[in-house]
Parts: C-alpha cells; structure tokens; sequence
C-alpha cells in the first residue's frame, strides 16, 4: 500500500500527522457508505493509533468495519473538519476501488453499523453525512477511472 499523503504543516513547520483517516471506495460510478447505528452515513475508517500510520489505521478500520482488505489506495487530501464549538479534526482522505466481484451483500458490518449502500453522485445529498464526506466522494467519482 502506499504510504504517502500530503501532511498539514503548522507554523512552527512540524509536520502533523491526521488524526482520523476516511475511505472512499468506488464501484465504477457508485461509492461505497455505511451507516451508523445513529443513521448518519459514514466511509470506513477512523482514528488513527499513536503508532499507527494512516495507511495502517484505514486497513484496521475497513477491516473491523466491514471484513473488507483493500490494496492500491490513493491519497485523495488532508482536511480540517470543523465541528462548530469543537476543536477541528485533521482528517486524511483516501480512495480504493471496490474488488471486481465483490458483492456489499458479502460484507461483515461492524456493529457500529448497520447498511452498506452503492450510490451515485444524483443520490449523493440525500444521505445524511457530513458535508466534508459528500466532498469527498464527488471529488474521487468525478476523477478519471
């Protein structure tokens, strides 16, 4: 896997390293969401270990989350995600493209979630996600496949 992303860099030039990292994964023209038990939509990933590298993070995170294994990963961009009165998020986005032959039917959902769902850039604003998300999935399907 390749373990390259752009770091966020603070005045006093240290490099920072994200705190979460999210997964967008194509199928063609369709992203692959789970859903929260909360019912807010989400991409696979989450925060990264203090040992951990974002790569690692997003091989545990889709694995606990969904029983998937993913190569061949993409650096998509580094984003501050802010949270109102909260402190903002520093989240690297990556993207992978679904295995050929595998059904979200054959996914083993987390129980922090409850539905997988293929959807198009049409469908995109009718999930409940947060807005960086919905970015995200509209900059990685608009690219060249």
């Amino acid at each position: 896997m390749n373990e390259l992303y752009s770091p966020l860099v603070n005045a006093s030039r240290l490099v920072l390293k994200p705190e979460r990292v999210k997964l967008v994964i194509r199928s063609g023209n369709l992203a692959l969401v789970i859903r929260k038990t909360d019912g807010l939509w989400d991409l696979p990933g989450g925060r990264c270990a203090p040992s951990e590298t974002p790569v690692a993070t997003l091989s545990r995170e889709l694995m606990e989350e969904t029983g998937m294994a993913m190569s061949h990963i993409k650096h998509l961009g580094d984003h501050l995600r802010l949270r109102g009165a909260r402190s903002p998020v520093y989240v690297a986005f990556f993207g992978a493209r679904l295995p050929s032959g595998l059904s979200i039917d054959a996914l083993t959902l987390s129980t922090e979630h409850d539905q997988a769902q293929l959807i198009s850039l049409s469908e995109l604003y009718k999930y409940n996600m947060p807005e960086l998300y919905a970015v995200m999935i509209q900059h990685w399907l608009g690219d060249s496949v």
